[in-house]
């Protein structure tokens, strides 16, 4: 097995550095969420405060969890301000990684064949370079992903330090991005049904003790113990806007002016709830203030997403749908050509093969198309073989996961939210094409 991780690991490695050395004069995608993480990160290095401002006042922040900003801070403080150096960092994580993936599918196979095969496949999955060299929590949140699925094999014979250790790196995975809480309600749920109350007791014990820092300081900053207000802001910028546009049968669009004129909507619902308050410029709110609009905010959406809930389903569903598709041949298409892929093939190669035509595509746009068509109809079948094939419980656990992180993102649905996907349906595959057992060996060890 020793060979196999240095394989597998080298395997990764070297295409993410060429990757990384190819594209270095353009990295990171300084977007939205890359600049807000960086902007964390100098904060907390800078001024010692956990806030999205850029000068002061610098108002605490509430809407990213600190695991991923202390990430790219700790990187930052230990060997300076170049933020590509964290892309340096995250590619070397990414590989150990695909290790990782080789490793889960080994002790869930008990077969250095499924191993291999899933540790190659994420090594080689192109997605996976793409995200490991940008400034997103996603590519590290899929190594803590697999850590937790491969702890929670370990405690097939549980003892106080493993299941402490399965807590840890739950509670930290939901500190990067809590998104992703669902892992704690899974890892319970395994324990208490494998196990004893006991056990499922303790691994709540530690997540507690290691999220309590956090929701300590929103306590005493907001005047509530949340975890964060991504959720009750999602519904504000995403969700109510995207029903609007739904329910006015206008293109569902993210952050178009549309969009943006349904989000101003919300705002001014809101205002005239609690005018008081809403009329407070932000600088000059207290921090409750502050979370006491945005649940103002949030309640307003609400509302709008009840009025509507057929327009609230299409476009969420619409935003899913659209979000599975294959879409990786569409960058590398804009990469090595300069074309929009929207610009080369208008409307999709779906619609020109109904207009009949998609022989006046270019051929690089029908030959990468194809590919990745075929490769993620061969992906889905092989996945589903290697679940049904595979540890039913881990499979269950897996499958429920996944179907979650799936549908949460919505109207917004991008690739990249799928990343932490990666590894399961790496090893998924892996299982699929390697000849996997029903139980795992109960001298199973980490």
């Amino acid at each position: 097995m020793k060979f196999v991780a240095l394989f597998v690991f080298m395997l990764a490695l070297l295409p993410r550095l060429a990757y990384l050395l190819w594209r270095w004069s353009v990295l990171p995608d300084w977007n939205v969420d890359a600049i807000g993480y960086h902007q964390l990160a100098k904060n907390l290095v800078e001024q010692g405060v956990f806030s999205l401002n850029t000068a002061a006042p610098f108002l605490p922040d509430a809407v990213r969890t600190p695991g991923y900003p202390i990430s790219i801070a700790t990187v930052l403080a230990l060997f300076g301000p170049e933020p590509r150096l964290v892309l340096c960092v995250q590619i070397v994580v990414d590989s150990i990684t695909a290790v990782l993936v080789a490793l889960l599918a080994r002790r869930l196979s008990h077969t250095p064949r499924a191993a291999i095969w899933a540790g190659v496949l994420y090594a080689l999955n192109p997605l996976c370079w793409r995200y490991c060299a940008e400034l997103y929590v996603e590519s590290l949140l899929a190594g803590l992903v697999t850590v937790v699925f491969l702890l929670l094999i370990a405690v097939n014979r549980p003892t106080a330090r493993r299941v402490s250790g399965l807590a840890l790196v739950t509670a930290v995975a939901i500190l990067f991005k809590p998104a992703v809480w669902p892992l704690l309600i899974i890892v319970l749920a395994v324990l208490l049904w494998r196990h004893t109350v006991r056990q499922a007791l303790v691994c709540g014990a530690v997540c507690a003790i290691v999220l309590a820092p956090w929701l300590a300081r929103n306590l005493v900053t907001f005047g509530r113990p949340m975890l964060s207000q991504v959720f009750e802001n999602n519904l504000v910028t995403v969700s109510a806007p995207a029903t609007l546009a739904e329910a006015n049968a206008e293109p569902v669009v993210p952050w178009s002016p549309n969009w943006q004129s349904h989000f101003y909507e919300i705002v001014a619902q809101t205002a005239q709830i609690e005018p008081a308050l809403m009329n407070i410029p932000e600088a000059q709110m207290t921090n409750p203030q502050r979370d006491r609009a945005q649940q103002l905010l949030a309640g307003t959406a609400r509302k709008i997403i009840m009025q509507h809930p057929l327009a609230f389903v299409r476009s969420h569903v619409r935003g899913v749908g659209q979000a599975l598709a294959p879409h990786e041949h569409q960058f590398w298409f804009a990469t090595w050509t300069g074309k929009a892929w929207d610009a080369a093939v208008p409307g999709g190669m779906w619609a020109a093969i109904g207009r009949g035509d998609w022989p006046t595509v270019s051929r690089l746009a029908r030959l990468l198309w194809g590919l990745a068509w075929v490769s993620y109809g061969i992906g889905v079948v092989l996945a589903a073989r290697g679940g049904w094939r595979g540890h039913r419980s881990w499979a269950v656990a897996a499958g429920c996961f996944g179907l979650y992180l799936i549908v949460l993102p919505g109207p917004i649905a991008y690739d990249r939210f799928y990343v932490p996907l990666m590894p399961l349906f790496c090893l998924a595959i892996g299982l699929g094409l390697g000849a996997a057992v029903r139980e795992v060996p109960r001298e199973t060890r980490i």
